[in-house]
């Protein structure tokens, strides 16, 4: 999996995270690679209706919430072959709605 370069890696173990359905779960050393499979896992795993509190989560745990998208969709675009099957490809369209 391709990464972005993420400015602020903000990612707990689940031992620690206060929102287990929103945190970025890293359970090994935090760094750009495991950050970025866990961000796509997160993904996945949500529903798309859930998607609009995730990032309003995420945008009130980081210092820059513009840096961040900007990250994300790169992360998304870096990946796009990830989400090749109908209902991958149907989140990936749906996060930018």
């Amino acid at each position: 999996m391709q990464t972005a370069e993420f400015v602020e890696l903000l990612a707990v173990p689940s031992a620690q995270a206060k929102n287990p359905l929103f945190d970025i779960i890293v359970e090994d050393k935090i760094n750009i690679q495991n950050y970025c499979n866990a961000l796509i896992a997160k993904i996945l795993e949500l529903k798309q209706s859930q998607f609009p509190a995730f990032i309003d989560y995420q945008f009130n745990q980081v210092k820059n919430p513009e840096i961040w998208i900007c990250k994300l969709e790169k992360l998304l675009a870096n990946n796009e072959a990830f989400f090749s099957s109908k209902t991958a490809m149907s989140r990936y369209n749906k996060l930018y709605f």
